[in-house]
């Protein structure tokens, strides 16, 4: 009768535990699926405050098949002297257009975005530990696909690589430079 007693116990509590973990993710994943539109009502608002700087620092580059990697996979030339310069610029808010497969783009709205805390420092730690290492840091930005209000946007900027990552309801992408020492970007 205990072994009964215990068993009915942990059946009710492992029921109350599973509908509370449900309920805690449907919470998160309403969070989630809100973020596109925060972000879209964000860009939205940016417009009415600041101007939103063209950037056009890609080109499709189509001596490189990366078909082997990836069905849809892409080489893009970026212009580093324009890297370098918008990494300098400092700009609140960007327009990128990201050319894509079958000579289509993409344009992100971007607004800048401080992702390091006011005191962020840099060291090491261990035998060798050392404080305050410089740091050279990027420019960060946040958006969306232009037009698209269920769409997610990341954008870090430095002085000579940027990486990309984007999502709607067609997937995720993600723009980074190859280590293969090409300087294309996939």
């Amino acid at each position: 009768k205990k072994i009964k007693l215990s068993f009915i116990a942990i059946a009710c509590l492992l029921f109350v535990q599973n509908s509370y973990a449900q309920n805690a993710n449907s919470n998160i994943e309403d969070e989630v699926s809100d973020a596109p539109n925060m972000l879209w009502q964000m860009v939205e608002q940016a417009k009415n405050d600041v101007v939103f700087v063209q950037s056009n620092i890609f080109t499709l580059n189509n001596s490189v098949d990366f078909t082997n990697f990836a069905e849809e996979a892409i080489a893009i030339s970026v212009d580093k002297q324009n890297l370098y310069d918008l990494s300098k610029d400092n700009n609140d808010a960007l327009r990128m257009l990201i050319p894509m497969a079958n000579n289509q783009s993409i344009e992100l709205e971007l607004i800048k975005s401080n992702i390091e805390a006011e005191d962020f420092q840099v060291g090491t730690k261990g035998i060798d530990s050392r404080e305050n290492i410089l740091y050279k840091g990027g420019l960060h930005y946040r958006g969306i696909i232009a037009g698209n209000n269920k769409s997610i946007a990341a954008v870090s900027i430095f002085e000579n690589e940027i990486f990309i990552l984007f999502a709607d309801d067609a997937g995720n992408y993600n723009l980074g430079k190859m280590r293969d020492g090409s300087e294309n970007y996939m």
